[in-house]
Order: C-alpha cells, then sequence, then structure tokens
C-alpha cells in the first residue's frame, strides 16, 4: 500500500528517488519552480557513458512526498529507475513498477531467484537480468513478459545497455554477452560473446561505437560494439576485483572504482585512518583539508573554488597499492600517470 506524505510535507518541485531497505521513498524539493518534464533516468547512471547527470536539477531542502512498503528486499546498490511515468524497482522477489506521482503499484513481475540489478528502459521494452541467469524483456507498461535469453552460465548482477539494437551485458560467467535487442531479426539471440578471465560484475558503459566494462580479472576491457572485437585490454590494475558500480566517460577518459587491497574493506577505520594519517593531518582553519583552496579556470563554473589536491597524486604515485580509482584513456587503456614537480602520480581521487 502506498503510504502518502501528510499535507504540510508535500511538494510540487522536482522529485528525486530514494531505495532504502524495504521502503521507496519520493521527495520533493520545496523551494525550486515547477518542474519541466523530467529527463528520464533510464538505466543505471542515467546515459550509456554512466555519468550519473540529467539536466533537472534538485536542490535545497527535501520533504517526502509519498512513500512504499517493499516487502521483498531491494539490495543497496541497486538503482531506482525512472522513466514513462513510472519508476522501476528491482528486488530479491522480483521488478516493481510504481507511478511516479502517487507510488501506486501498476505492476510487478515476480522471480524465484533475486534480480541482480536495475532494469534499463529502451522505449517501450524494460531489460534486466536476475541470478536465474536469464535476461528478461518485459513490456515495459504492463510488465508482460516478451522473451528471455536463458543461454547463460551464472546469474547477471550488471545493468543493460541498449545500443543499435543490441543489448550489451555481462554476467558472473566471465563472458560479456551482445543479445539481439526485441523487433530486431536476433531477437533474444546471441550476436556475440566475449570471454575474460573473471566474473563481470560491474554494468558497462559505451562510447562513440565501443563498449567499456571490466572483470574480475582485475582488467579493463574495451570491445568494438558491432562485432565484439578487442579495442584494447589494460595492464593488469592493481585492485582487489571490480564488484559494483560501474565505469563512467569522460570526455577521453574511463573512470574505474575498484575494491582496495586490505581486507577489512574502503569504509573501515583501518583504511580510513590510514588516508587521515599521510593526506589530512594538517589542521587549518577550515579543518582538514588537501591543499590550499584558489579560484583557478578550468571546466568548471567561473569563480567557482578550486583546491591543489597535487598531495593526493604523489601520495599514489608513491604507496600505488593503496589506490583503487583508475583513469583509463579510452583510446587504448593505458592509464594516466601525472608528473608533480618530476614525482609520478595516479588520479588524486580519495574516500574522504
Amino acid at each position: 500500500m502506498t503510504r502518502p506524505a501528510p499535507t504540510w510535507l508535500k511538494s510540487p518541485g522536482p522529485r528525486c528517488l530514494i531505495a532504502a531497505v524495504g521502503v521507496l521513498w519520493l521527495v520533493a524539493d520545496a523551494q525550486l519552480r515547477a518542474a519541466q518534464p523530467a529527463e528520464s533516468w533510464r538505466m543505471s547512471g542515467a546515459n550509456p557513458q554512466r555519468t550519473s547527470w540529467v539536466p533537472d536539477e534538485v536542490r535545497g531542502p527535501l520533504f517526502p512526498a509519498w512513500y512504499r512498503p517493499i516487502e521483498a528486499y531491494v539490495p543497496r546498490d541497486v538503482q531506482v529507475i525512472a522513466a514513462r511515468g513510472k519508476v522501476y524497482v528491482s528486488s530479491a522477489r522480483g521488478l516493481y513498477a510504481l507511478g511516479a506521482k502517487d507510488g501506486e503499484l501498476v505492476w510487478r513481475f515476480d522471480t524465484e531467484v533475486p534480480l541482480g540489478s536495475a532494469p534499463t528502459i529502451d522505449g517501450q521494452v524494460c531489460y534486466v537480468g536476475g541470478m536465474d541467469r536469464k535476461l528478461h524483456a518485459l513490456d515495459a507498461d504492463t510488465g508482460k513478459p516478451l522473451w528471455s535469453f536463458d543461454g547463460a552460465q551464472a546469474g547477471y548482477r550488471t545493468n543493460p545497455l541498449v545500443i543499435d539494437g543490441k543489448v550489451f551485458v555481462g554476467n558472473r560467467d566471465g563472458y560479456f554477452y551482445s543479445i539481439g535487442a526485441h523487433g530486431t531479426q536476433q531477437q533474444g539471440n546471441i550476436v556475440w560473446k566475449f570471454r575474460t578471465g573473471g566474473p563481470v560484475l560491474n554494468s558497462a558503459a559505451y562510447k562513440d561505437g565501443v563498449v567499456l566494462f571490466v572483470s574480475n580479472d582485475c582488467h579493463a576491457y574495451a570491445l568494438q560494439a558491432a562485432d565484439g572485437k578487442l579495442v584494447w585490454k589494460s595492464a593488469p590494475l592493481p585492485t582487489h576485483g571490480f564488484h559494483s558500480c560501474w565505469p563512467v566517460v569522460y570526455n577521453d577518459w574511463v573512470i574505474l572504482c575498484g575494491m582496495p587491497n586490505y581486507a577489512d574493506g574502503p569504509m573501515s577505520p583501518h583504511y580510513l585512518k590510514l588516508e587521515q594519517d599521510d593526506l589530512f593531518a594538517a589542521e587549518g582553519e577550515r579543518g582538514h583539508e588537501l591543499g590550499p583552496r584558489a579560484r583557478e579556470p578550468g571546466a568548471w563554473p567561473k569563480g567557482a573554488a578550486t583546491m591543489d589536491v597535487s598531495k593526493a597524486a604523489v601520495h599514489f604515485g608513491q604507496k600505488p597499492w593503496r589506490r583503487f580509482f583508475f583513469v583509463l584513456s579510452r583510446k587504448d587503456g593505458k592509464e594516466l600517470v601525472l608528473n608533480i614537480d618530476g614525482q609520478q602520480g595516479y588520479a588524486p581521487i580519495t574516500l574522504h
């Protein structure tokens, strides 16, 4: 049952969705002008480059507009997808489609085992992979099953890409698959597949005819979308595997997030203390900051505050085993290496 928020909490402004375990919230900004028609967030990361950016802006105080309890477990790394006036939520018991305005159930697609990631909406078709080893194609408005591909040997934990009549999706069996999209001559059948040396647990990104993804063999891959031919394979990346998120394509670069080489995980007090001691020990009038502030010009709004983060770049150059964010060239897969006053450095991305 959908539970509306109290009248005094409602807002006519732009909205964003938050999925908590067992509860889906829609929150609204009470201070912005009435929203223009929203850009669809039709896949994880919003678009094939996985930039997590759409033109619509949500800012300021947020107030609940409605919330809906969902009895099935909603994994924390599953994004809520918004398209066609609905929100789509993957769960341990199947896929929910709810009305975006009121949270009322439009349809539900039940599965015996959990879905592995968020769905992707392409036109009137919804694609979602599950731990039942199937890629499902559903009618996005009714939930009616259209077809399923069951040629993989393991379950899916990745969000599909749909480009030029093909569905691209990695699988835990170590293969990356290209499947004919709904309505094509190869609908529901393998167009091509590419074998890696480990499970593919991260969703892929796409740019200019090339599909980019990582495997738990600790390599990144770039494949021609048309035929699956290898464009490049990266050098081994010093990470404890790739278990969540996706590559982000930014201009000529691919940004990857792996796992740290520490047994107690990336957010453990041990790892965070290492970064704190080495990078944020000095305290100034603003508290602990990585470097001095300025207003340097660049690819950001004029006059925006900037910060010198070369200290972090040098830190990861001196202790490369600590990095688990990587910036690779989209052209050849080589990692970005910086020269900071004669010292080698890597992308200055930290958890703090």
